[in-house]
């Protein structure tokens, strides 16, 4: 389990380092105006100036995403058990100190896995925006689109699977 996450750790600043330092080299071939937002079909409904901190604001909120993810993963693991609420407290208090480990550690390992998903999901965006910014383009491209949709099948899975192996 332990490699598992350790390789799920550089994954995820691997992603985190690519989508900052790419961000950051590419901003110098963006045109004035870049997108913002895009309706539910991928199609740009709003633009503005581009400036380096409106480019960077998607790189900055999957660090800030990533950090509270990850953040959450260590309070689950490493406050006593009493500061956590759960549904049923008296049945959690009759389970072993075992079993209490191991749903803390699920919980632990689902939430590396949000901050994968929802990092793939940034970088996809991110790619989209570029894509619509320097090209004729007025919609994200298909492959954003089912990057996009695989991250939130992701982050879904992620949940149910939680969700059945705690209870």
């Amino acid at each position: 389990m332990y490699i598992r996450n350790r390789i799920l750790h550089l994954v995820n600043a691997g992603v985190l380092i690519v989508v900052l330092v790419g961000s950051v080299l590419l901003y110098p071939t963006l045109p004035e105006r870049m997108p913002h937002h895009f309706s539910v079909y991928g199609t740009a409904d709003a633009y503005w100036g581009t400036t380096l901190g409106r480019w960077l604001l998607l790189p900055g909120l999957s660090i800030l995403t990533a950090g509270t993810l990850y953040g959450t993963a260590w309070v689950v693991t490493n406050v006593p058990a009493s500061w956590i609420s759960v549904p049923d407290q008296e049945a959690d208090e009759l389970t072993t100190d075992t079993e209490q480990k191991r749903v803390r550690r699920t919980v632990q390992r689902a939430l590396y896995w949000m901050a994968t998903f929802t990092l793939f999901l940034f970088v996809a965006l991110q790619g989209g925006i570029y894509y619509v910014a320097v090209t004729p383009a007025t919609s994200l491209p298909a492959l954003v689109m089912g990057m996009q949709a695989l991250g939130l099948l992701g982050i879904g899975g992620v949940t149910v699977r939680l969700v059945w192996k705690s209870s």
